[in-house]
């Protein structure tokens, strides 16, 4: 930047001045600055090489070509030519190699071409020449960059790392080691040959599946007349099977009890245990998966004012089977089995059974897409889906109670299922589990959609105990609920209705994952 500015002010001095002395412009003043600079003996030496070298026929001399890269490198010593220069830079450029051409020819330049050195005039020009472009400094610069290095990183999968400089006459070696995810290794060596290239070297000890087996006998056998003592045993390599099957659940058993004893606001003791086991387990492989749940909850409840009586039942068995359609949408196949354990009363009236097992029980089946972005999440859409509720024993329950009509124990609807899972945490020890199924029967009523709605809330305490507060919420269209009203101080069904049922539990306990 510096000789540019000052390359820059003495160009425009010089402008200025030719403006002002325009009118004084005259060509002796230019033959007095060449003469000027004719006196200079670099230039001198250029001429006298160039007159006696005009004078050199093509065909009789040996010296015409180094001679005149010579003259053109000498003329035009200008910043073009050293870019020139760079630009065609080699390990061995022209420069150096017509420079020593001439150093060598030279001296024998007498007997090659007799009629040209009539004096040594040509000869000394040559010399002056020759040692003036030693001596200068874009020459000793194009010899300095032969000097430099090159610096190259090196790094393996663990990301040691090693640095080497490439230099010319420099035959040094590095060691460096190569790994694998396993974090087995092997040694190699780095030779470097010049500025522009290295040679890699493998340690001795290391055998490649490429050398025969002949050639390993043989390898062997020299080194076994050495090492009697060692025994050489070929192992095989254990073939790795992906896990396709995971198997993991939870298992609970929750109490909660309160204790009242002549308490002025009233109330009653009670004590209730609840249950729970599920089971995961789920296949994957490739754009296959297939996940299978079985859900088990059962609770009891008992107060001093009334006897024991159940407060949750519930077996369900689900089963999903996908396979991939695009992105993270699944081809689906969905099964789902709801019913209970034991018989369930129409309370305050113990006599009135209105349940048990499989009585009722309701069965889906559905096909359509899911959307599964991560074990946390997944939607199933389905337009197919056939939903059966069954009331195998009639003798005993009513089965209109469940939608069934007198002489039904089967009941077929056909419609559209929505199913959605969403799992979250809203700290390390709180989770929510929330799980929502939509139906609409298309033959009946398909704006009354109905609801069954899940939500589990884990609270832990410590690796061991837990609180849980468990949600559950229906609607379904076809279910009819009893409706009471104290007569005499009685309650009295008077009659049935569509409502919601809600149900929450909350409960402290043990809780065991596997």
């Amino acid at each position: 930047m510096k000789h540019f500015i000052s390359t820059t002010v003495l160009f425009l001095m010089f402008f200025f001045q030719c403006l002002g002395s325009s009118e004084n412009y005259s060509y002796e003043n230019d033959s007095t600055k060449i003469n000027e600079i004719k006196t200079d003996s670099l230039q001198l030496k250029v001429d006298l090489l160039k007159t006696q070298f005009a004078s050199v026929s093509s065909t009789n001399s040996i010296i015409k070509q180094p001679l005149n890269y010579i003259i053109n490198y000498l003329e035009n010593d200008t910043i073009k030519n050293i870019y020139f220069y760079l630009k065609n830079f080699r390990q061995t450029d022209s420069l150096d190699y017509y420079s020593n051409y001439l150093k060598t020819e030279t001296t024998n330049i007498d007997s090659l071409n007799k009629k040209l050195l009539r004096n040594d005039s040509l000869k000394n020009t040559i010399n002056y020449l020759l040692d003036y472009i030693s001596q200068d400094s874009v020459t000793k610069w194009l010899n300095e960059i032969k000097k430099d290095s090159l610096n190259i990183c090196l790094k393996n999968i663990k990301n040691d790392s090693l640095n080497i400089y490439l230099k010319n006459d420099n035959n040094k070696y590095s060691r460096f080691w190569l790994k694998n995810t396993m974090n087995d290794s092997i040694g190699i060596w780095l030779n470097n040959l010049n500025k522009h290239s290295f040679r890699i070297l493998i340690d001795d000890d290391i055998f490649t599946k490429s050398i025969s087996r002949r050639i390993q006998k043989n390898i062997l056998k020299s080194q076994q007349k050495n090492l009697n003592s060692l025994m050489l045993i070929k192992k095989k390599v254990p073939k790795i099977t992906p896990d396709l099957w995971k198997f993991f659940g939870t298992t609970s058993i929750n109490v909660s009890q309160g204790y009242l004893s002549n308490w002025a606001e009233g109330g009653a003791s009670s004590i209730s245990l609840l249950s729970s086991f599920k089971l995961h387990a789920d296949y994957s492989k490739d754009d296959t998966k297939w996940n299978n749940t079985i859900d088990l909850k059962y609770g009891i409840l008992k107060t001093e004012d009334e006897n024991l009586r159940k407060n949750e039942d519930k077996i369900e068995l689900s089963s999903k089977f996908g396979q991939n359609a695009f992105n993270n949408w699944y081809y689906s196949i969905f099964g789902n089995l709801k019913t209970q354990f034991s018989k369930g009363y129409e309370y305050p009236n113990d006599s009135v059974e209105i349940s048990n097992f499989m009585n009722p029980a309701y069965i889906i089946l559905a096909f359509g897409l899911d959307y599964k972005v991560n074990s946390k999440f997944s939607m199933l859409i389905s337009p197919v889906t056939s939903k059966f509720t069954i009331v195998l024993d009639t003798t005993k329950i009513d089965q209109t109670k469940y939608g069934l009509s007198n002489d039904e124990i089967v009941k077929k609807e056909f419609g559209a299922y929505f199913k959605i899972q969403y799992k979250f945490k809203i700290t390390d020890d709180i989770n929510i589990d929330n799980k929502l199924n939509l139906f609409s029967n298309y033959n009946n009523n398909p704006q009354n959609i109905d609801i069954n709605y899940e939500a589990n809330i884990n609270m832990k305490i410590n690796d061991f105990i837990n609180t849980t507060i468990r949600i559950h919420l229906i609607y379904d269209d076809d279910v009819r609920i009893p409706v009471y009203k104290k007569i005499n101080g009685i309650d009295t069904k008077t009659g049935t209705t569509k409502k919601f049922q809600f149900k929450e539990l909350l409960s402290v306990g043990i809780a065991y994952k596997f």
